[in-house]
């Protein structure tokens, strides 16, 4: 590996954990590299922002192990968790209601779907491959607050 390669790979590493951060990685490295000093200044308290994000992150992967496993049970503990993990006025208690909040279509009808298999009358086959797909990208939208920024990144501190 030379040493440019290095240098991305320990960069791409850093900006996995600090998220959102990507001139400040970029200024730690330069100063790492150059023998130098770099007085970081920031918003107290990013790393408690980081605990609910990740969550997300693992109930997201529960919910991928569980579609990858054919799992409705387990699809739907991932899903209510990840659903947990934001907070706000009122939580969906059941995929029901989550799938109330959606506004993608898709990934409501895969809810709707993957509740009927769970709860519903007789036997129906649950496609998790399509269900995970179409739940997934129709999340997003419930990752943003009421002022319509998302959760997920972290803002520039000197934009």
């Amino acid at each position: 590996m030379t040493p440019f390669e290095e240098i991305e790979t320990l960069k791409v590493w850093v900006e996995q954990r600090i998220l959102g951060q990507k001139i400040l990685v970029e200024r730690m490295l330069i100063a790492l590299l150059a023998d130098g000093h770099l007085l970081v200044e920031g918003a107290p308290g990013l790393l408690l922002w980081l605990r609910p994000y990740r969550q997300r992150r693992s109930h997201l992967a529960a919910l991928r192990k569980a579609c990858d496993s054919g799992d409705p049970t387990g699809a739907k503990n991932a899903l209510l968790k990840w659903a947990a993990s934001f907070q706000g006025d009122s939580v969906p208690a059941t995929l029901l209601a989550l799938a109330g909040r959606l506004t993608d279509i898709k990934a409501r009808s895969a809810l709707l779907e993957l509740d009927a298999v769970l709860y519903g009358q007789g036997t129906r086959v649950w496609n998790a491959e399509h269900a995970r797909r179409r739940i997934l990208k129709g999340l997003h939208p419930l990752q943003k607050n009421a002022a319509g920024k998302n959760r997920d990144v972290v803002p520039e501190l000197n934009p």
